[in-house]
Protein backbone atom coordinates (compact mmCIF):
# COMPACT_ATOMS: atom_id res chain seq x y z
CA UNK A 1 0.00 0.00 0.00
CA UNK A 2 1.07 3.39 -1.01
CA UNK A 3 -1.62 5.89 -0.03
CA UNK A 4 -4.18 6.00 2.58
CA UNK A 5 -6.70 8.74 2.33
CA UNK A 6 -9.60 9.13 4.59
CA UNK A 7 -12.11 12.30 4.34
CA UNK A 8 -14.60 13.19 6.33
CA UNK A 9 -15.75 9.71 7.73
CA UNK A 10 -17.08 8.98 11.22
CA UNK A 11 -14.90 5.87 11.53
CA UNK A 12 -15.97 2.76 12.69
CA UNK A 13 -18.66 2.42 15.55
CA UNK A 14 -16.13 -0.33 16.87
CA UNK A 15 -12.73 1.44 18.52
CA UNK A 16 -11.05 -2.12 17.69
CA UNK A 17 -11.44 -2.10 14.10
CA UNK A 18 -9.96 1.34 14.68
CA UNK A 19 -6.71 -0.03 15.76
CA UNK A 20 -6.38 -2.73 13.76
CA UNK A 21 -6.58 0.22 10.08
CA UNK A 22 -3.84 2.23 11.73
CA UNK A 23 -1.70 -0.87 12.78
CA UNK A 24 -1.67 -2.12 9.49
CA UNK A 25 -0.75 1.06 7.98
CA UNK A 26 1.95 0.87 10.47
CA UNK A 27 3.26 -1.60 9.09
CA UNK A 28 3.15 -0.67 5.21
CA UNK A 29 6.50 -0.01 4.21
CA UNK A 30 5.80 1.75 1.02
CA UNK A 31 2.94 3.90 2.67
CA UNK A 32 3.84 7.20 1.10
CA UNK A 33 0.71 9.38 1.55
CA UNK A 34 -0.81 9.54 4.39
CA UNK A 35 -4.46 12.29 4.21
CA UNK A 36 -6.65 12.06 7.70
CA UNK A 37 -8.76 15.04 6.89
CA UNK A 38 -12.58 15.42 8.91
CA UNK A 39 -12.00 12.12 10.55
CA UNK A 40 -13.19 10.77 13.97
CA UNK A 41 -9.54 10.24 15.63
CA UNK A 42 -9.11 8.52 18.55
CA UNK A 43 -6.93 10.30 21.11
CA UNK A 44 -3.42 9.38 21.52
CA UNK A 45 -3.74 6.38 19.00
CA UNK A 46 -0.81 6.77 17.07
CA UNK A 47 1.26 7.10 19.91
CA UNK A 48 0.11 4.25 21.49
CA UNK A 49 1.17 2.36 17.66
CA UNK A 50 4.17 4.32 17.48
CA UNK A 51 5.81 3.81 20.79
CA UNK A 52 4.71 -0.30 20.74
CA UNK A 53 5.80 -0.91 17.39
CA UNK A 54 9.61 -3.05 17.19
CA UNK A 55 11.30 -0.71 16.22
CA UNK A 56 9.32 2.18 17.24
CA UNK A 57 11.33 4.66 14.03
CA UNK A 58 10.64 2.28 11.60
CA UNK A 59 6.73 2.71 11.21
CA UNK A 60 5.70 5.87 8.62
CA UNK A 61 9.50 5.87 7.55
CA UNK A 62 8.46 6.13 3.83
CA UNK A 63 6.20 8.92 4.30
CA UNK A 64 6.11 12.00 1.81
CA UNK A 65 3.15 13.60 2.26
CA UNK A 66 1.39 13.81 5.18
CA UNK A 67 -2.41 15.55 6.27
CA UNK A 68 -3.93 15.80 9.34
CA UNK A 69 -6.26 18.03 9.26
CA UNK A 70 -10.02 18.48 11.14
CA UNK A 71 -10.12 15.68 12.87
CA UNK A 72 -11.43 15.31 16.51
CA UNK A 73 -9.51 13.90 18.97
CA UNK A 74 -6.24 13.70 17.15
CA UNK A 75 -3.29 15.20 19.55
CA UNK A 76 -0.07 17.08 18.84
CA UNK A 77 1.62 14.03 20.35
CA UNK A 78 0.29 12.22 16.87
CA UNK A 79 0.96 14.92 14.69
CA UNK A 80 4.70 14.75 16.59
CA UNK A 81 5.61 11.25 15.96
CA UNK A 82 4.14 11.02 11.98
CA UNK A 83 6.43 13.97 11.69
CA UNK A 84 9.57 12.37 13.95
CA UNK A 85 8.71 8.71 12.07
CA UNK A 86 9.02 10.33 8.54
CA UNK A 87 11.60 12.98 8.63
CA UNK A 88 14.00 11.48 6.42
CA UNK A 89 11.37 11.27 3.19
CA UNK A 90 8.22 13.95 4.61
CA UNK A 91 8.25 16.27 1.22
CA UNK A 92 4.67 17.82 1.99
CA UNK A 93 2.92 18.19 5.50
CA UNK A 94 -0.31 19.81 6.36
CA UNK A 95 -1.21 20.20 10.15
CA UNK A 96 -4.60 21.58 12.36
CA UNK A 97 -2.85 24.79 13.54
CA UNK A 98 -4.28 23.70 17.15
CA UNK A 99 -1.27 20.76 16.69
CA UNK A 100 1.12 23.90 15.77
CA UNK A 101 1.96 25.06 19.33
CA UNK A 102 5.63 25.17 20.47
CA UNK A 103 5.34 22.64 22.36
CA UNK A 104 5.22 20.54 18.97
CA UNK A 105 8.11 22.38 17.63
CA UNK A 106 10.14 22.63 21.04
CA UNK A 107 9.86 18.64 21.21
CA UNK A 108 10.75 18.57 17.51
CA UNK A 109 13.87 20.28 17.93
CA UNK A 110 15.32 18.50 21.15
CA UNK A 111 14.57 15.00 19.83
CA UNK A 112 16.97 16.57 16.97
CA UNK A 113 14.70 16.10 14.17
CA UNK A 114 15.46 17.59 10.50
CA UNK A 115 12.81 17.84 7.75
CA UNK A 116 15.26 18.02 5.09
CA UNK A 117 13.24 17.15 2.30
CA UNK A 118 10.38 19.28 3.35
CA UNK A 119 9.27 21.60 0.96
CA UNK A 120 5.64 22.71 1.93
CA UNK A 121 3.94 23.11 5.40
CA UNK A 122 0.46 24.31 5.52
CA UNK A 123 -0.93 24.61 8.94
CA UNK A 124 -5.23 24.68 8.06
CA UNK A 125 -7.84 25.56 10.95
CA UNK A 126 -10.69 23.76 9.50
CA UNK A 127 -11.27 21.10 7.22
CA UNK A 128 -8.24 22.02 4.93
CA UNK A 129 -8.85 25.64 4.39
CA UNK A 130 -4.96 27.22 4.63
CA UNK A 131 -4.26 29.51 6.98
CA UNK A 132 -0.62 30.09 6.45
CA UNK A 133 1.98 28.01 4.02
CA UNK A 134 5.71 27.89 4.97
Amino acid sequence: MQSFVMNNCVGPRRYLRYVRVFAVLARAPQLARLELVGTRFIEGLLEQIVDRHEPPILCFRNLQRLVLAGNRDSTAVDAGLLLLAGQQSLVHAALQIWHTKNALFEALSYARVRLSRLESLILVTDLMSPTFTI
